[in-house]
This record gives C-alpha cells, sequence and structure tokens, in this order.
C-alpha cells in the first residue's frame, strides 16, 4: 500500500491555500485590483505546494520503503525494524521506526524514517505489522 508520506498536513495546506486564493479573488472584486498581488501570490504558492510534498510511503510483505518520484530515500524489511513508535507533532500522529544497529550503518541520508499515521497507513501496519503497534 502506498500513501504520501505527510498526507495530512498536504492536504491540510492544500486547503488553506485553496481557502486564501479564493478569498483573495472575492476581495479584488469587492474592494478592487489592490490585492491583485496577494491573489497572485497565493495561485502561485497553490500551483507549486504539491511539489513540496513527493514522497511516498509504501508498506508491504517485504518491509516500509520511502521514494521521492524515481529515486529510492530509504528501504527496511521488516527483520530490521525493532519497534514502531508512536509519536504526535503538530497534533497530528506519525510512526517513527527505530531500527537495528545494522539498519542505521546502512542508512546512507539524514531523511527522517518516520510518516504521518493517516488511514492507509493504519490499514497497512494492521496488515503487514500486525496488531501490536496499536498498543504502544
Amino acid at each position: 500500500m502506498t500513501f504520501r508520506r505527510d498526507k495530512k498536513q498536504f492536504y491540510e495546506g492544500l486547503v488553506l491555500l485553496l481557502l486564501f486564493t479564493v478569498l483573495s479573488v472575492l476581495f479584488i472584486f469587492i474592494f478592487g485590483w489592490e490585492l491583485s498581488g496577494f491573489a497572485a501570490v497565493c495561485a502561485v504558492l497553490l500551483v507549486g505546494y504539491p511539489r513540496c510534498f513527493q514522497q511516498y510511503i509504501t508498506i508491504d510483505e517485504r518491509g516500509i520503503s520511502c521514494r521521492e518520484k524515481d529515486r529510492q530515500l530509504w528501504a527496511f524489511e521488516w527483520h530490521q525494524i525493532i519497534d514502531l513508535k508512536k509519536y504526535s507533532r503538530y497534533r497530528n500522529p506519525g510512526i517513527a521506526l527505530v531500527l537495528t544497529e545494522e539498519a542505521e550503518r546502512q542508512r546512507q541520508d539524514a531523511t527522517a524514517t518516520s510518516f504521518q499515521l493517516c488511514k492507509e497507513a493504519r490499514v497497512a501496519l494492521d496488515r503487514y505489522y500486525g496488531e501490536q503497534w496499536r498498543k504502544k
């Protein structure tokens, strides 16, 4: 099962930018063209925003991996993962991988081995890791 690494944060930001864009266009019609610069900035941010969130997590029978476009950032098999640690960042629940020492040495970059806990992540973890991750 594949999903965005920061799915909840992505959609919250997208809705906020869409709201700002719509409101700024409405204010142009109400107050005049003075706010056209703000509307243009909001529209540009709205178009470019999805490029900031292009990391995808895949959870399957082999393990957990993270890809960005066509480049694999990290991949760990289930035997390399000691534990799945729950955390909360900006009121969004997430999962951090606790890896074996060998897997930590294998990891070459400083990319975080964590992801937000969305509906797809819960289903995939239940299917491939079991129910024990929920009890922690």
